[in-house]
């Protein structure tokens, strides 16, 4: 591989990386690419997990005239779920 390619790819695993820590690459630069990489794919795999169920959920929501306030409680959920697992992030 040439010096660019090699950069290039190095680029986009970051990028990917900072994309699946939902950060800027902070969490990367603390921990390493390693553990970064291993606590990505822990990541998916709980998020892959939960498919299923979201796909259940929003067909459930779609008929609902009362999806909209549900819709807006769920995300202001997972917005707060969010905030404490970067609050947590931070803490360490």
């Amino acid at each position: 591989m040439t010096s660019q390619i090699c950069d290039s790819a190095f680029s986009a695993v970051l990028n990917l990386l900072a994309s699946a820590h939902r950060d800027g690459g902070q969490y990367t630069a603390d921990h390493g690419i390693e553990k970064s990489c291993h606590d990505a794919e822990i990541e998916f795999y709980r998020l892959s997990r939960m498919l299923p169920f979201c796909m259940d959920l929003d067909e459930m929501l779609s008929g609902n005239k009362d999806a909209k306030t549900i819709g807006e409680w769920i995300y202001a959920y997972w917005t707060i779920s969010n905030m404490r697992a970067h609050l947590e992030r931070i803490k360490r």
